[in-house]
């Protein structure tokens, strides 16, 4: 699933078409190929939408071309959280910066994506114009 949004009045909203967004969020459920199809439109490496996916993926920075990929491992609360497990586990985030727009992606909902996206993030240092 993609989502398009933008910023307008210092407010992030969901707009219908990918031209009008500058913040397009993929996260599951994904149809067959559609990453591959998104990757080829964008001129991203396959590699860059996928890496994001793995659990286990460690964060890093890598540039290839004109695409920018960063992976930032982000801690969310255990809520099942068993006698022998930890309080948080992580999941990445793939953030990449191509042309003007900025691609997130995840494997789950992710919680620190939500609060951007429900606008409860503030002073926030980068801007999606």
């Amino acid at each position: 699933m993609i989502e398009y949004l933008i910023k307008k009045d210092n407010q992030i909203v969901r707009v219908d078409k990918e031209e009008q967004a500058t913040w397009l969020h993929i996260e599951p459920p994904f149809e067959p190929n559609e990453l591959q199809v998104f990757a080829d439109e964008h001129g991203i490496p396959l590699d860059f939408l996928s890496d994001p996916l793995d659990r286990d993926s460690r964060s890093r920075y890598e540039r290839e071309e004109e695409a920018i990929l960063i992976i930032v491992n982000c801690p969310i609360l255990n809520d099942e959280l068993a006698e022998n497990e930890s309080i948080y586990y992580t999941e990445p985030i793939g953030i990449i910066l191509i042309d003007d727009k900025i691609v997130t992606i995840t494997n789950t909902d992710n919680p620190i994506i939500e609060l951007f996206k429900e606008n409860k993030v503030k002073h926030y240092l980068f801007s999606i114009v």
